[in-house]
């Protein structure tokens, strides 16, 4: 018996659940070669999976989980979307339609090319913008009719946008959360209707910078409505014939992250194809991805209308003085949300560059080493960086720092609080810098050096008085007193919770812990850190 090569038709019933707004579902499949029978049964289940959210045209979300994304999955995930588009035609502005798609997955089959092809394809007709030309900004555009022609689907014209988040995303196969099968869903009482108004213009923009095959054409005819787009890609050719075009369709994006882009001429056409495009990009994330410094320079000075969140979250070369310098100049000052820890053990002086220019930032998130010299053999000028007070005092919530000191620095294990050196000053100024975040509600500290004692700085975060969190399970070394924790408790009142603690007290510490909780009528909890951290 020869297995469908496409999903079965789908045979339309009443919703089970006709509220329906979200749906969730992990898919866990061994990654092995089945017998026919195994495979069709997959096939059965995936079509089940998808009879059932065809069925719910009040859908709003679907969040899916794969261990193994193959071809099958890919064409139920079209076909999804292909019957979205018929109860558009049908329904119009009465269908709720889907607004996000999330799809994370832990492998991909070898043979999901023609098929994810088919899917993006999908994906961009669903999200395009209405056939009138007209931009969710109200601006008519003048060549709409021109491009409209070239579209082929003929549910093209009759459609509205409405996906605003897509997802597509290759995770560590720790980060599947479910033991597989099971579904999870949420109603809604709001039956309220939706009338989106996002409209698109076509661009009148050159379009021989990518491939001319018939999906790239279809996907350049006209504008989608994405604000939101979160995506990596199995291959090189896939980010040229469905990345750029589908990043070059969307106005409206608001939050892009880039996982795995692996193409060096992709990454080279981003910023141009971003700076022309993508005008209105505010929260911009960068995952495995190591362009060169002045590359990445393009890319950011690229999101033109000012970040709000700026993300690098693994990046094999750390930021360079050339994007540092973009993305203060560019950026600095509309930043809210800056994480770095993708540059692992950055250098100190390029992180004091950066932050003394961004006076916005409410979290502040980046990995340090302390150096006395540049990549070029110079030293570096601290005597002015430690001069600079950080200008986001009333603005900062949370802050996670690791510290650690480089293998350049003269002074090692020999540093003594007060000595002068310059890994004495650089604590200082930390200590005074955080300690003067009089609005901080979450502090994670890692590495070693600051040690959160009473001798070595400690008394310096006396104005934490508004601190809930404090988060140690990243730090290397921490060994405190009875001393250093009464001060703790008498000074950050607000205190709630302190995590990986335990496995640096001692027990008797910790039943002094406890008497002071029992003796406190404050409804901080110290234990909670230390038993949920062995």
């Amino acid at each position: 018996m020869a297995i469908p090569s496409r999903p079965l038709p789908l045979t339309f019933e009443e919703p089970p659940f006709p509220n329906l707004r979200r749906f969730s579902r992990t898919w866990k499949q061994p990654r092995i070669e089945g017998s026919l029978s195994t495979q069709m049964i997959r096939e059965s289940r995936v079509n089940n999976m998808l009879k059932f959210v065809a069925l719910h045209p009040s859908l709003e979300e679907v969040m899916l989980w794969f261990d193994d994304l193959d071809r099958s999955h890919i064409w139920s995930l079209t076909s999804i979307l292909r019957h979205e588009h018929d109860l558009q035609r049908r329904l119009g502005h009465r269908h709720a339609c889907l607004r996000k798609i999330h799809i994370d997955f832990n492998y991909y089959g070898y043979d999901t090319s023609e098929s994810m092809h088919d899917f993006f394809r999908e994906i961009a007709l669903y999200s395009r913008g209405p056939a009138s030309g007209i931009r969710s900004d109200g601006v008519r555009g003048s060549s709409s009719s021109a491009t409209l022609s070239t579209i082929t689907t003929p549910v093209a014209a009759s459609m509205h946008s409405s996906l605003e988040s897509f997802h597509f995303r290759r995770v560590d196969k720790r980060d599947l959360n479910g033991s597989g099968g099971g579904y999870t869903y949420e109603e809604d009482d709001d039956s309220d209707d939706v009338d989106d108004s996002d409209n698109d213009d076509s661009n009148e923009d050159n379009t021989n910078l990518y491939p001319a095959d018939p999906f790239t054409s279809d996907l350049i005819s006209s504008n989608c409505g994405l604000k939101e787009l979160q995506i990596s890609l199995p291959g090189l050719v896939s980010e040229r014939q469905l990345l750029l075009p589908l990043l070059r369709r969307c106005p409206d994006l608001e939050t892009l992250c880039l996982n795995w882009v692996h193409s060096v001429s992709a990454i080279v056409d981003l910023p141009l194809l971003l700076r022309e495009h993508c005008t209105r990009l505010k929260r911009f994330s960068i995952c495995e991805f190591s362009p060169r410094d002045k590359h990445l320079a393009h890319l950011i000075e690229s999101c033109v209308a000012g970040l709000s969140s700026l993300e690098i979250l693994d990046r094999l070369v750390p930021m360079g003085a050339t994007s540092v310098e973009a993305t203060a100049r560019v950026h600095g000052g509309s930043l809210e949300t800056l994480d770095l820890r993708g540059n692992r053990r950055w250098s100190s002086h390029y992180f004091l560059d950066l932050v003394t220019r961004c006076p916005r930032l409410q979290t502040l998130k980046a990995s340090l080493e302390l150096r006395s010299m540049d990549s070029r053999g110079e030293s570096i000028d601290y005597e002015t960086r430690l001069a600079i007070s950080w200008p986001f005092r009333e603005s900062l919530r949370v802050l996670d720092l690791t510290l650690y000191r480089g293998s350049d620095m003269e002074v090692e294990s020999k540093y003594r609080p007060g000595d002068g050196s310059l890994t004495d000053q650089y604590i200082d100024y930390m200590y005074t810098q955080v300690g003067a975040l009089h609005r901080l509600e979450e502090l994670s500290l890692g590495g070693w050096m600051l040690l959160l004692r009473v001798e070595w700085g400690l008394p310096k975060l006396a104005g934490l008085k508004r601190l809930r969190l404090l988060d140690l399970r990243n730090h290397t070394f921490i060994k405190w007193s009875a001393v250093d924790v009464e001060w703790i408790s008498d000074n950050w009142t607000g205190l709630k919770e302190i995590k990986g603690i335990k496995r640096y007290v001692d027990p008797q510490l910790l039943e002094y812990l406890e008497t002071l909780e029992q003796a406190d009528n404050k409804t901080r909890d110290f234990t909670v850190g230390f038993t949920a951290f062995k």
